[in-house]
């Protein structure tokens, strides 16, 4: 990096961090601070994009100019504001990237907004779910007390104390108390309390009323079940105009059934209350529409089958693969995991505490966090100026399409890890009117801009109209439905109001809202509105007052770690899924001549083609792991040619029938706070190989995709439950016999360099540091939440991988920089398929089905299990 370029790494550093200084009484002229999710002022940051693209056009690319700019527009402006525009810029421009000019990552440039939570509130669960008191607490309240020193000597003791009373009323007090070396005390105190039909936070009375849920019938509450949302049956009727049954008003009024939402014209009868919370919520029918919320019978999980054995001979020079391993010593159950028989939500029930808090590890995962952040800064809601000529502003390809994808993504990988702990999927929210039954609330030391804390959002809350009428900016709930509504209208009609066909891009545009979304005086800002509408929930008519703090869903950097991001994300993707339903199933017949082996019963798929190694068996069998082509030479020999045949399917020194992942701990360090770490938890893989054995019968040799996806097997049936793996090219000899050897550490979706140790994860290397290549690179999923976290049994998945045409396909192998599949490209999408394909589109008949008949598809099962410790990734 030169030296110019240095100079302005560090004036970006400098301007892109956000206050640490929280504790000592920092102000700010605007605590409600900047939200993209706010039209008006996703309005207000595209323009100042523009203005610093223009400063550059203008001064001939003198970054230190755009520099000057962003801290002269920061003294007028939100400094937030300004922060995300200058990195959108960083991000999108051709100097920028040349003088490889980086955003430092979330939780070096902005630690208050990215601390764990090391004292959590027990805040999730309403007055009727709490469990009784734990008995070691005399008072019969829940208190947690925390205190740790900082390293300028000052003491934060933080007590936390949840007490539920005989009318229902929860009350929440969190006290923070800082003595400092000098003697001097600072204490804080801050009050949320819940009772039947109000809210206050802070002392404030909030004007909402809350309907009370009806409480469960009458049974101990050690044997209650980890609770599921489930729609009510009592929200005011829609304004829905018009009595005919078919076209699209029909489609209307019995898509708004199935959620739950009736209509004047079609009231239902009040359901009585439901017996207990469902506990499990299946996987949906491909077939029909299954309404929210109902609940079905429990998927069995298939038996276990007998393995096929795995006994290849010896190769000259080989460490023999055939053999039954020895005992295992790196395969301990964890210490924290629950006795035989039982779930971590379980568990986390019977201690009294919200089984809500078992994902907390996972929500709160830093990169997590980043990788949210950092997708919005690629794909920014307002659209990209063009460098040439700022005034015109472009919608990048397929970002509509890409949002409801990456998006889904996310759910189904939380999906995976809410089955894990013995949780239901995340229950969509499509009905405005419902209370949402569980809170959230941030720990005290987790800053909005750098200096507030997060306003809690308190249980049973429900979305209210914000402002007041009369004053700017006032939308009422109903605008959110009508939204609704208008997207349903269009999805059955597929066509738009101003006649245009639906596409999966314009429809996700729209669903969004970006600047290419259609006709938005129709179709609104649903999404992003949701947004502000659940971050101000606790205080919604005052939503304009700078001085009213909203929620964690306000800021992308911080709004994956509420709940509740997961179950609005998850109707928003209802509505796509519902698009989706009503197109005609994909057409395999394009598939190219190659072919893998299947061995599928109804029980169990046991693919002998795809084979799976673990990076250290590898290494201790002779394969040099630094070079996948040595690798793919010794898969060749071990488990091709004289081996074709060999089953390695089962465990063996080398193969594995079974995926590793453990819960780690390091020392975060926050290099702006005087060296001060916290401690964090975090999932991290065992790192594995695939090997896929392929055969092509055609004459010619066949550059081909391989689409690698991965599910829970009681979920193999929903096609929404898929997790993306990888997706890469590979050409396959002609006429011949081929073995694909693939490092997990190149997948498609995660972030390039993949980050595998402490050093990498907290950006602290020289490599990580430095120019290695420009702000788009830092784009990916983390390499530690590949792999679903499974159970100390061993949870039970199915690996999926077809082959497709690269000719039709044209999927690049780009291995050294960001994420294929999440962050796309820098101009063009590199997959010319619809994304999530063959899972894009319902089936002709079950999934299962479509791999038994399709020959170059292959399928096997096998177990994800959480264990005490797993290797360092190399």
């Amino acid at each position: 990096m030169a030296a110019g370029a240095v100079d302005v790494q560090s004036r970006v550093d400098k301007f892109l961090s956000v206050p640490t200084d929280f504790r000592h009484g920092s102000s700010a002229v605007n605590p409600a601070g900047f939200s993209i999710f706010d039209p008006e002022q996703m309005v207000a940051v595209t323009k100042m994009e523009q203005r610093l693209m223009q400063v550059a056009a203008d001064s001939d690319n003198n970054l230190s100019a755009v520099v000057d700019e962003a801290e002269e527009l920061a003294k007028s402006n939100d400094p937030e504001a300004v922060r995300h525009a200058l990195m959108v810029f960083i991000t999108h421009h051709p100097a920028a990237q040349r003088q490889n000019i980086r955003i430092r990552p979330l939780k070096v440039r902005a630690p208050v907004v990215s601390t764990p939570r090391p004292t959590k509130p027990a805040f999730h669960l309403p007055a009727d779910m709490i469990p009784p008191p734990n008995p070691k607490f005399s008072s019969g309240a829940n208190v947690s007390v925390q205190k740790r020193r900082q390293p300028d000597g000052t003491v934060v003791e933080t007590k936390t104390t949840v007490e539920t009373k005989q009318d229902g009323t929860v009350v929440m007090t969190v006290e923070t108390k800082e003595t400092h070396p000098n003697g001097s005390v600072r204490t804080t105190k801050r009050t949320s309390t819940r009772t039947p039909g109000r809210v206050t936070v802070g002392g404030r009375l909030q004007q909402q009323q809350l309907p009370q849920p009806p409480r469960p019938q009458t049974q101990q509450p050690q044997q209650q079940q980890p609770h599921q949302e489930k729609p009510q049956q009592h929200q005011p009727a829609l304004q829905v105009q018009g009595e005919s049954q078919g076209g699209a008003m029909g489609f209307l009024q019995s898509t708004l059934q199935s959620l739950g939402i009736t209509s004047q014209n079609q009231t239902k009868p009040q359901q009585p209350p439901p017996q207990k919370p469902a506990v499990q919520q299946p996987p949906r029918p491909q077939q029909g529409q299954t309404p929210i919320g109902q609940t079905q019978p429990p998927a069995q999980p298939p038996a276990a089958p007998q393995k096929p054995a795995a006994a290849p001979a010896p190769q000259q020079g080989q460490t023999p693969i055939g053999q039954a391993p020895p005992p295992s010593s790196d395969i301990a159950v964890p210490e924290d995991a629950p006795d035989a028989g039982k779930t971590i939500a379980q568990v986390f029930q019977e201690e009294g505490r919200d089984p809500e808090e078992a994902l907390d590890y996972w929500r709160e995962d830093q990169n997590l966090n980043e990788h949210h952040e950092h997708w919005h800064i690629v794909y920014p809601n307002g659209g990209v100026p063009n460098p040439a000529n700022p005034s015109q502003l472009r919608i990048k390809d397929r970002q509509g399409e890409l949002f409801v994808y990456m998006h889904q993504q996310m759910i189904a990988r939380y999906n995976a890890e809410r089955s894990a702990v013995g949780l239901p999927n995340a229950v969509p929210i499509l009905n405005y009117r419902e209370p949402i039954v569980q809170g959230d609330a941030a720990d005290d030391d987790l800053r909005f801009n750098g200096q507030f804390t997060f306003t809690p959002r308190p249980p049973n809350a429900v979305i209210s109209d914000l402002g007041r009428k009369g004053e700017r900016g006032y939308t009422p709930v109903a605008q959110l439905e009508q939204w609704r509504d208008a997207l349903l209208k269009v999805i059955e009609n597929g066509r738009f109001p101003d006649g245009s066909p639906v596409t999966p891009d314009t429809l996700g545009s729209s669903l969004e809202a970006n600047a290419g979304g259609k006709s938005p005086e129709v179709l609104g800002s649903l999404h992003n509105m949701g947004h502000v509408f659940i971050a101000y929930i606790a205080n919604p008519a005052d939503y304009r007052n700078a001085n009213n703090i909203p929620g964690l869903m306000y800021e992308t950097r911080t709004a994956v770690r509420d709940p509740v991001f997961w179950r609005w994300h998850s109707g928003i993707d209802e509505l796509f899924f519902r698009w989706q339903e009503r197109q005609p199933p994909n057409n395999f017949s394009d598939a190219p001549p190659v072919a893998f082996r299947k061995q599928i019963t109804q029980q169990f798929h046991a693919s002998p083609d795809i084979i799976l190694a673990f990076a250290d068996k590898l290494r201790a069998a002779g394969a040099n792991t630094k070079d996948p082509k040595a690798v793919e030479q010794w898969a060749q020999t071990n488990f091709g040619g004289a081996n074709w045949e060999q089953n390695f399917a089962a465990k063996t020194t080398v193969t594995t029938d079974e995926l590793y992942t453990a819960i780690r701990k390091r020392d975060m360090h926050w290099a702006e706070d005087s060296g001060q770490t916290e401690e964090v938890s975090y999932i991290y893989p065992r790192d594995f190989w695939y090997f896929f054995r392929l055969e092509n019968k055609g004459a010619a040799a066949a550059d081909v995709t391989l689409r690698v996806f991965i599910v829970p097997t009681e979920q193999a049936e929903n096609r929404r439950a898929y997790i993306e793996m990888d997706k890469f090219k590979v050409t396959i000899p002609a006429n011949g016999r081929h073995v694909v050897a693939r490092p997990a550490d190149l997948s498609s979706v995660i972030r390039k360099p993949a980050q595998k140790n402490e050093d990498e994860m907290d950006d602290r290397t020289d490599s990580q540091l430095g120019g290695r290549g420009d702000a788009y690179c830092d784009c990916g999923w983390p390499f530690n939440m590949l792999v679903p976290r499974g159970n100390p049994q061993g949870q039970p998945f199915r690996i999926v991988v077809l082959a497709t045409d690269w000719n039709k396909d044209q999927v690049p192998n780009r291995e050294g920089c960001g994420s294929m599949s999440f962050c796309g490209a820098k101009d063009k999408y590199p997959d010319s398929r619809e994304m999530g394909y063959p899972f894009n589109r319902r089936f002709e008949g079950s999934i299962a089905d479509a791999v038994a008949k399709n020959a170059a598809w292959a399928s096997r099962d096998i177990h994800i299990k959480w264990v005490a410790t797993v290797p360092d990734a190399e």
